[in-house]
């Protein structure tokens, strides 16, 4: 979004900021996987420690090619008999190809959840208040944490999580209750200030977190650590694929190029070049107008050089040459975990 926030926009915004916003997940979905080897056998496919994970926890996680790049991020949720995987559906069925393709004498099965399980988030420092007046149960937040509740006969699992800088929930539940239950939110949310909240605020509220997305922000070209994923690695777990790259970065000590956010002068687009001295360092992956920070901001993948707070830059668009500077992430703060 390159304009200043409309009088719709700004209520949404608000609402998330202050209150409550829900909007259903439409580019996530979910699927299971169950069997004696799941644990051992993701435990190799992926970035982060999922053998560590309890029941009712979670973690953040890449799965990489050989050479370190990333094909998928995903959110892994322990269960007693299962896990439980949210990622992108564009990446979906590459994954489920992908891990059926290592799979020799391991015992895995997975479910594809997508055809009858729907996703809705709910963000906002009020989120917690509203699922309990929704449940009857009181709801911690603690990030990854997830657990079962039951609204009314209807059965939804609830993962602690932000896409805004705000604590809120992603709430996996049967389509068929998808009407009945945002009815619901709505008649419950009320006095929590709800707002239904479109994708162009949603947009907003990722920037100024600072929460970079699959697809924009980061592709199959990106090494996890550009992006600043650290919290998708772990270093003590032993082999997984891709592993010995990322070793090596941290022993090194560093990336060639990183994410980082710009404040700008004007208005920029994904794709506008940023430069320095008429040097090109660095590309514009996501922008927005942003009220926490007062003006346009960008994230961009730049060379490591010039990836340092306060570091006078610009950015050639359309409209002409923007002067920016590099900004430390976010522009509005991440929750506690």
């Amino acid at each position: 979004m390159s304009h200043t926030l409309n009088e719709i926009e700004l209520m949404e915004y608000e609402a998330v900021r202050k209150g409550v916003g829900w909007f259903e997940y439409t580019s996530e979905t979910a699927f299971e996987m169950s069997g004696k080897d799941a644990v051992s056998f993701l435990q190799g496919m992926v970035s982060n420690d999922v053998k560590s994970l309890r029941e009712g926890e979670g973690c953040y996680a890449v799965c990489l090619t050989p050479v370190g790049k990333m094909i998928a991020d995903l959110r892994i949720y322990s269960l007693s008999d299962r896990l439980v995987i949210l990622l992108s559906k564009a990446k979906k069925e590459e994954m489920l190809v992908h891990f059926d393709k290592f799979i020799f004498l391991e015992e895995v099965a997975f479910n594809d959840l997508e055809k009858k399980m729907s996703l809705l988030s709910l963000q906002g420092p009020l989120s917690a208040k509203l699922m309990e007046a929704l449940s009857g149960e009181s709801l911690s937040w603690t990030l990854h944490h997830h657990e079962s509740l039951e609204v009314q006969g209807i059965i939804v699992r609830a993962f602690a999580t932000s896409h805004t800088g705000e604590k809120g929930y992603d709430l996996l539940l049967p389509h068929q209750d998808i009407f009945r239950f945002s009815r619901l939110l709505e008649e419950k949310g009320g006095p929590y200030g709800l707002r239904e909240i479109s994708a162009e605020t949603q947009e907003v509220l990722r920037v100024e977190g600072g929460i970079p997305r699959f697809g924009k922000d980061m592709d199959e070209s990106t090494i996890p650590l550009e992006a600043g994923l650290e919290e998708a690695i772990s270093y003590t777990k032993g082999c997984y694929t891709g592993q010995e790259v990322i070793a090596r970065i941290k022993h090194i000590g560093h990336v060639n190029r990183m994410l980082v956010g710009l404040k700008c002068s004007g208005a920029v687009s994904r794709g506008d070049k940023v430069v320095q001295e008429d040097k090109e360092v660095g590309e514009v992956t996501s922008s927005c107008y942003s009220p926490a920070a007062g003006s346009y901001v960008a994230l961009a993948m730049v060379r490591r050089e010039v990836a340092k707070h306060e570091i006078p830059l610009m950015v050639r668009t359309r409209q002409g040459t923007m002067q920016t500077v590099v900004t430390p992430l976010p522009f509005y703060g991440r929750p506690d975990p």
